[in-house]
């Protein structure tokens, strides 16, 4: 007799392997296990196994599958699934208290009657993964998902973020996938990869059974020893597939098919008429059918329906799920369902689709839109197809399944040359937003691409131009400007109306805002604000004026754009009043109104985390505040904000951002360790098509290869940062400070001494001569700018004070010291390194508190009291007459083997006086020997 549910034989290892992850999430640090294996192997075995003994343990579990529904996923089926049996557990009373913002979770509910705006998924992500850590903090949590194979993009989207941000609490999440199925551009490939590089992942390959393991198989199957020759017949046909082997159990193995769908089929063969008929019916509902909607299909009275669906779960056929039945395994279903003759399956798709539009009740709630496309689709029936699709679209849309949505879009307007419905560009325009919530340029683009080509309507097709626009940006291709030149000379004419002419112009303002073209973006941005105004369209109008503001600093115009931003009052979109709020802190800072800054970036902070964006938005308003909190030299607290803002684990070029902004700080404070590992995270986190977001990035790199000597990696890194297409006056500024800074370490080395590749200067004069200086912040770079060039440092002090830097301050007077110091004022010199020690003191800049001490003991400057020496330089820094003919060949550029034939001593002897001469100057390379021997002037012909 086989019994049906046989105990786990054998997988000591992969069992081994779950409970050591279990053990790591009970002690709080969650974990994820990928269970990948052939369909059939013993994946959901594992898992029923694990879920079973961790509830008898007290552990919650809950669980989730995957639905396949035609080539999509059912828009986070899994999801949906847990979330409901904690409703049910709980109640939504309970989930609102446990989480706030609980309420965008609903959306996932659709008979809550929530609705959804673009940026909602990124929103209710988060306020899910809040839930899910609240909820393991009180007791341990098991979430089981199987069939990820079959997964939605917006079902991959959340559980890869879970994966990333899960901190802090005893969560545990098996996903099984079947591996046999992935093609090579199956997107499960590159999620399961990037998933792997994850320390909270683990990864186990479930194996076939060797052939003791097939034989314990069959004995706990049987509940005897099985023959030799049985097991024998069994492993050989199965090739210790576990689904095999068992179903070849049955048959003692004295049948052997040559496929595991004809063994499967023969179970199905050997059922009654009556149940055999209504397995079918099933299978043509779906993986999963509900009970009620399985009776309205099969059309057999209720007695006889029960009685054939008993005779299949005793089959090991299907299994009861809720309120419905899922086949016992995938190939069952999908043996069964390719059994179907094709009239006898458009017959029952058709039946399935005209009883969900009778009644929506008879599925689960939430599926039956996507149940009845995908029925009418299956069916061939494109003119009920098409509505049907629709009404799907907006499920999606409800759900923010965004991903979703543009696929189902999509497919209905593939349907479209076949029906003639009206209104087919409302659903273009649909499918491109939706495409572009999702981070999908590349369907957007193949949309626009293929809209364009039957297009004629000047108002539609310079939509469809704006939008191709963006999606070439997006994707970093060329042809971006052009496709906006495209679609503004196309609304040139009067036959445009003016709502569409708004729209286009809206469009393209951000997207020449993104190409780094502010003059034409800050026209087009103007234009659609009266436009908007006149038609009375507040959303527009926000959105345009938020552009119109954006651009003005861009430009500088700073007074300009807080007068926008403030135009715009407060919108009804959360999104959209994080943006002004971020764009108004960053115009206040530049004016060096510090303070007000930092009070707008907190209150678009305060909107992140009542809607649920702390982890997007927010995570560049937690830059923008760190940024002002450096700045004005408190570093501890910007180093705090940004821990803060990377516990949330903001995705890509934003927390690139905030490391890049930590590692400045390391290096200010001489950790040059800690900047380069903030260096390399950043870096993991953009790319050369982050555009701004790398920024940052770029500078630290440039700034660490300086420190290190390496001129030609700090130019590359810094060009790659002038290279950036959206930079404000303020960042081009800081940029063009870095490179004068670089030019300066280059000609202290001696041109003549450079090899080839570092003898071509950065472009720095012309692009300086093109940025305005507006504002305090500016006005400081610009005076740095100058001074580095050759100009007046004491103006460079006065400008950095007056925008609040302190940082930015000491160095200035430093430099103005070694002026003062040069030209005999030591008066000057002494004041000026007394004010600019105490501020490097303060901040805990140790390197520029060494500068400005080794400039001290230079000019025999006492930083706390004392009158000025008339020793040299040379002198008071201690270094002897032949350091100093050493330190004069350091400085053109020689070698230890060539300063010791110049100076006919051994090559050795030359070690020892390099060594001498670095400690004594303080300095760590060569270079920055040369750099210092430079700026103190030691060497009164050079």
């Amino acid at each position: 007799m086989i019994t049906s549910a046989a105990r786990l034989v054998a997988r000591r290892e992969e069992l081994a392997l779950i409970d050591a992850a279990f053990r790591d999430s009970e002690a709080g640090e969650a974990r994820f296990v990928l269970l990948g294996g052939d369909a059939g192997v013993g994946k959901t075995r594992i898992m029923d196994h694990v879920a079973q003994r961790l509830a008898d343990s007290g552990v919650r579990v809950l669980r989730g599958s995957c639905v396949a529904l035609g080539a999509e996923g059912l828009p986070l089926a899994p999801v949906t699934a847990i979330l409901r049996s904690l409703v049910r557990d709980l109640g939504t009373d309970a989930l609102d208290a446990i989480v706030p913002g609980a309420s965008l979770l609903h959306r996932l509910l659709p008979d809550s009657g929530t609705a959804a705006e673009p940026s909602g998924q990124a929103r209710m992500f988060e306020s899910f993964t809040t839930l899910l850590e609240r909820i393991g903090a009180d007791r341990p949590l098991l979430l089981v998902i199987d069939d990820l194979h079959w997964a939605d993009r917006s079902s991959r989207d959340l559980l890869g973020l879970l994966a990333r941000s899960l901190r802090g609490t005893r969560v545990l999440v098996l996903l099984a996938f079947r591996t046999d199925t992935l093609g090579a551009r199956h997107p499960l490939r590159a999620f399961t990869a990037e998933l792997e590089r994850l320390p909270s992942v683990r990864r186990v390959d479930v194996a076939p059974f060797n052939r003791a393991e097939t034989a314990g198989l069959l004995a706990a199957l049987t509940g005897k020893r099985p023959p030799e020759a049985l097991v024998d017949r069994v492993y050989q046909a199965s090739g210790g597939n576990a689904l095999f082997a068992a179903e070849l159990a049955r048959t003692s193995g004295t049948r052997l098919p040559t496929t595991l769908r004809d063994l499967l089929l023969e179970r199905f063969s050997e059922l009654a008429d009556g149940a055999r008929e209504v397995v079918r019916v099933a299978a043509a509902g779906g993986p999963r059918v509900a009970h009620d909607l399985l009776a309205e299909v099969a059309g057999v009275a209720a007695p006889d329906l029960l009685a054939a669906l008993r005779v299949a779960a005793d089959a090991q056929i299907l299994v009861a799920d809720g309120d419905g039945y899922v086949f016992r395994h995938s190939l069952l279903y999908e043996a069964v369902a390719a059994d179907l003759l094709p009239a006898e399956r458009v017959a029952l798709h058709r039946a399935y689709a005209a009883a969900l539009e009778r009644d929506p009740g008879l599925t689960s709630p939430g599926r039956a839109a996507a149940e009845t496309a995908y029925h009418w689709s299956e069916a061939g029936d494109a003119g009920r197809a098409l509505p049907a699709l629709l009404r799907a679209a907006d499920a999606a849309e409800a759900m923010d399944a965004r991903a979703e949505q543009a696929q189902t879009l999509i497919r209905a307007l593939g349907l479209w040359p076949r029906t003639g419905a009206p209104d087919r560009f409302a659903v273009v325009e649909n499918a491109l937003a939706a495409a572009g919530w999702s981070g999908e340029p590349l369907r957007a683009l193949g949309l626009a691409d293929r809209e364009l080509v039957e297009e004629t309507d000047p108002g539609r097709a310079a939509l469809l131009h704006a939008h191709r626009g963006l999606s070439l940006y997006s994707l970093g291709r060329d042809g971006s400007v052009t496709a906006f030149d495209e679609a503004l000379q196309t609304i040139a004419g009067d036959e445009v109306a003016p709502a569409a002419r708004a729209k286009v112009l809206d469009l393209a303002a951000a997207g020449l805002m993104l190409r780094g073209l502010p003059d034409r973006a800050h026209a087009a941005a103007t234009e659609a604000m009266h436009i908007a105004s006149g038609l009375g369209d507040r959303d527009l109008l926000a959105n345009a004026s938020a552009t119109a503001g954006t651009v003005l600093s861009q430009l500088g115009r700073y007074e300009e754009a807080l007068a926008a931003l403030e135009a715009t009052g407060r919108p009804g979109s959360a999104p959209q009043q994080v943006r002004i709020d971020l764009n108004r802190s960053e115009a206040l800072a530049a004016l060096g109104r510090h303070d007000d800054a930092i009070a707008a970036a907190r209150r678009g902070m305060h909107v992140c985390r009542t809607a649920g964006l702390t982890r997007t938005l927010g995570a560049l308003l937690a830059f923008r505040i760190a940024a002002v909190l450096t700045v004005t030299g408190r570093w501890d607290d910007a180093t705090a904000e940004i821990a803060a803002a990377l516990e949330q684990d903001p995705p890509g070029g934003a927390g690139g951002m905030l490391h890049a902004l930590h590692g400045e700080i390391a290096l200010a404070r001489g950790d040059l360790d800690l900047a380069r590992e903030r260096l390399t995270l950043a870096q993991s986190l953009t790319g050369p098509a982050s555009g701004f977001e790398a920024v940052p990035a770029d500078r630290l790199e440039a700034r660490v290869a300086l420190c290190d000597g390496r001129v030609t990696d700090a130019r590359a890194a810094l060009a790659r940062a002038l290279a950036a297409p959206v930079l404000t006056p303020a960042q081009s500024w800081a940029l063009l400070v870095d490179g004068a800074r670089i030019e300066a370490r280059a000609g202290s080395r001696g041109a003549t001494h450079l090899p080839p590749n570092e003898g071509v200067p950065l472009p720095l004069a012309e692009r300086a001569g093109q940025l305005p200086a507006n504002g305090a912040l500016c006005t400081a770079y610009a005076a740095e700018y100058a001074a580095v060039s050759g100009g007046s440092w004491t103006a460079a002090v006065a400008a950095w004070d007056t925008a609040g830097d302190p940082f930015a301050a000491s160095g200035a007077r430093l430099r103005a010291a070694e002026a003062a110091a040069a030209s005999g004022d030591r008066d000057g010199a002494r004041d000026l390194l007394r004010t600019a020690a105490a501020q490097a003191s303060a901040l805990g800049a140790r390197p520029l508190a060494e500068e400005i001490a080794l400039l001290a003991r230079a000019a025999h400057i006492d930083l706390a009291t004392g009158p000025a020496s008339d020793a040299s330089p040379a002198e008071r820094l201690g270094l002897t007459g032949r350091e100093r003919e050493v330190l004069r060949l350091i400085a053109e550029g020689h070698s230890n083997r060539q300063i010791a034939e110049t100076l006919f001593i051994s090559p050795k002897t030359a070690s020892v006086h390099v060594s001498r001469i670095l400690a004594k100057l303080g300095a760590a390379t060569r270079g920055e020997a040369a750099a210092t021997a430079h700026r103190l002037r030691l060497f009164a012909d050079r």
